[in-house]
């Protein structure tokens, strides 16, 4: 999964729930925090993506390659 791919969930989930507040809630974090991540102001920390069920793996490769 991408950022992007990530961020289009969270979209899905805030419809899901009606509101970015209603969400916040569910996912145990902040509304202030969610929003930000939503607008990549923030990057998604471990609370969120683990209320998620995601986990970041960062991989780095040669350019080029």
């Amino acid at each position: 999964m991408t950022k992007l791919e990530l961020l289009n969930h969270l979209k899905k989930l805030v419809e899901e729930a009606g509101t970015q507040k209603e969400l916040a809630s569910r996912l145990g974090v902040s509304l202030a925090y969610l929003n930000d991540v939503m607008l990549g102001r923030k990057e998604p920390g471990k609370k969120l993506l683990a209320a998620l069920g995601v986990e970041r793996v960062v991989i780095y490769k040669k350019a080029g390659e």
